[in-house]
């Protein structure tokens, strides 16, 4: 954990191309963190299926930042306008398992809400930026040490420290009116989870990371 990324000469970790592929509406620090956890949820979760900025994933529990209270319907979807619906990161593993991670870079940033509709839900930030106590049960923390943060090989991390692993926490939004857990709505819900993430990494992989040149056709006047 304390080894640094001058020790090594690391041609697989391309700071130019992060910089490059980050969004102009996002910070350096929340893109970074971002990205750390596309891969911690590979190496630490055993997720499989992973992509970025995946709708669905609001929550009803009040005691979580950005929860909702008022619920409205359209074309057979429940939501509230302002919902924290889109989540930073969210993954899956073979079996089903779902994970989410919501990228933070300061206290208001976080106290503005995240989703935490899934099974389990970390919230990632730059290191000593939130405390333990700042987060409510069962909400993973891991920090990240974004000057010293490097991958050595294929599965060697520095600079990251999983503060709290999530436990499984079943929200309110799953839940029917007599107790039960909703297994039709969860069901319905972790299929389209699999469509956005499947269709995210289609455009992404086909249209912005594969070398062939694609190019315009030409009007025909």
């Amino acid at each position: 954990m304390n080894k640094k990324r001058d020790n090594y000469i690391d041609e697989l970790y391309e700071y130019t191309r992060l910089k490059s592929g980050r969004p102009l509406n996002e910070t350096e620090e929340h893109f970074f963190c971002k990205c750390v956890g596309q891969v911690f949820l590979f190496h630490y979760c055993n997720c499989r299926f992973i992509s970025t900025e995946v709708s669905g994933c609001w929550h009803l529990d009040k005691n979580i930042p950005g929860h909702s209270d008022v619920l409205v319907s359209k074309q057979g979807n429940t939501y509230k306008k302002y919902d924290k619906n889109i989540i930073d990161v969210i993954g899956m593993t073979r079996k089903d398992v779902v994970y989410g991670i919501e990228s933070k870079v300061s206290k208001a940033d976080y106290r503005n809400g995240f989703c935490a509709g899934l099974p389990y839900t970390y919230i990632i930030c730059p290191k000593d930026v939130l405390h333990i106590s700042d987060i409510p049960k069962d909400i993973g923390l891991i920090y990240v040490d974004i000057p010293n943060f490097h991958i050595v090989g294929y599965d060697e991390l520095y600079g990251i420290e999983v503060v709290r692993n999530a436990r499984k926490r079943i929200d309110a939004r799953w839940i029917k009116p007599n107790g039960e857990f909703n297994d039709n709505s969860y069901d319905y819900h972790l299929n389209k989870w699999y469509d956005f993430i499947c269709y995210r990494n289609t455009l992404k992989n086909t249209f912005n990371r594969t070398h062939i040149p694609i190019y315009k056709k030409k009007s025909i006047t």
